[in-house]
């Protein structure tokens, strides 16, 4: 799944959201910090990272919202968090940020 942190439109959005072996925040004309105001409602930016909050990244699930994506999005929490790539209360799961052009 790609996070779409968008800085010119200020919005937030995702693509291939059936794609859950892998997570990235793109930035589109935004740095990090801009991102990490973007960003305000789903998690934060530390660095070269970002840290999602994983209940709002189950807003992206394609809809209608099947079982299927579900256990799939589960398993791959679960596997973040086996790899220590969440914080300590597990609310929060770590992705790379992507600086893209506009």
């Amino acid at each position: 799944m790609k996070v779409i942190v968008d800085g010119a439109a200020g919005t937030v959005t995702a693509e291939d959201t059936d794609t859950l072996n892998e997570l990235s925040v793109v930035m589109r004309s935004a740095d990090a910090e801009l991102a990490g105001k973007v960003l305000e409602n789903y998690g934060r930016v530390d660095g070269t990272h970002a840290w999602l909050d994983i209940e709002a990244l189950k807003t992206f699930a394609p809809l209608p919202h099947s079982h299927t994506w579900d256990a799939r999005f589960a398993k791959a929490m679960a596997y973040a968090a086996s790899n220590g790539w969440t914080d300590e209360t597990g609310r929060f799961v770590r992705a790379h940020l992507d600086e893209r052009e506009a």
